[in-house]
């Protein structure tokens, strides 16, 4: 019911001919309720050293998140299960952000997912030049770092068994705001 891990990284940075470098751990932990397929986990990120340039340091993005996910409605006869998940994350040098989705499934085979990212918008409405419809980047402070224009997220995915394999087709949509739109195709061999 509990699972733990722990990854090792090596990053590498390379600035106007200066690279810098440092070793970093993620660690991660799953526990399963027991309770509609409830789950929580929480995760830190890049836990290490700082990148070097210049003699000066530069520490890595300390992040940390925690998230969760329930089945509200699971019925095996008509194959339709609806899961909603939440996810807060808080790095260190920013403002915490906030994940809300639901999933609803069909038959193990159709998934239709839809969310929204909140506190993810990196712009205000009064720091966009008028004339040209960019940010004024100029006029920010250490505190008000951007983060990311995301907002709404939808997608669909697709399960068939294929040659032996579960094939999974899978699509998402992102609404990055003043940018334009990301779309995200993948496709998955299970065997």
């Amino acid at each position: 019911r509990l699972a733990l891990g722990a990854t090792g990284k090596y990053i590498s940075q390379n600035i106007d001919g200066v690279t810098a470098s440092a070793f970093a751990l993620d660690f991660g932990a799953l526990y399963k309720l027991g309770y509609k397929n409830a789950t929580i986990g929480a995760r830190l990120n890049n836990l290490g050293g700082d990148l070097e340039f210049y003699n000066i340091g530069a520490p890595l993005p300390l992040i940390f998140s925690i998230g969760g996910a329930i089945d509200l409605y699971d019925d095996p006869d008509s194959g339709i299960r609806v899961t909603l998940l939440s996810d807060a994350t808080k790095p260190q040098d920013g403002d915490q952000l906030l994940f809300s989705a639901a999933e609803v499934q069909v038959f193990n085979m159709l998934s239709l997912r839809g969310g929204y990212k909140f506190n993810y918008s990196g712009v205000d409405d009064d720091k966009i030049d008028k004339a040209s419809g960019l940010p004024v980047t100029h006029t920010r402070y250490i505190g008000d770092a951007p983060r990311t224009e995301e907002g709404l997220t939808f997608g669909a995915g697709v399960n068939v068994p294929l040659g032996g394999f579960d094939t999974i087709v899978d699509y998402a949509y992102t609404d990055f705001g003043i940018l334009d739109s990301v779309h995200r195709v993948s496709l998955q061999l299970q065997f």
